[in-house]
């Protein structure tokens, strides 16, 4: 009974952080999407400022 406690317990802890992490883990995920369309689009840009 008590294990089942604090698995419930446990369980909130990391939906709660996965709530609060998600917003800045979606904006991450959206900045690497644009990171990616930008290079897969402009190659050559991305490479020459990557030189330089």
């Amino acid at each position: 009974m008590k294990e089942n406690a604090h698995n419930s317990h446990f369980l909130i802890f990391i939906m709660s952080g996965f709530t609060f992490h998600f917003k800045s883990f979606h904006q991450m995920l959206y900045m690497s999407m644009l990171t990616a369309t930008v290079s897969t689009f402009c190659p050559t840009n991305a490479r020459a400022s990557w030189q330089s």
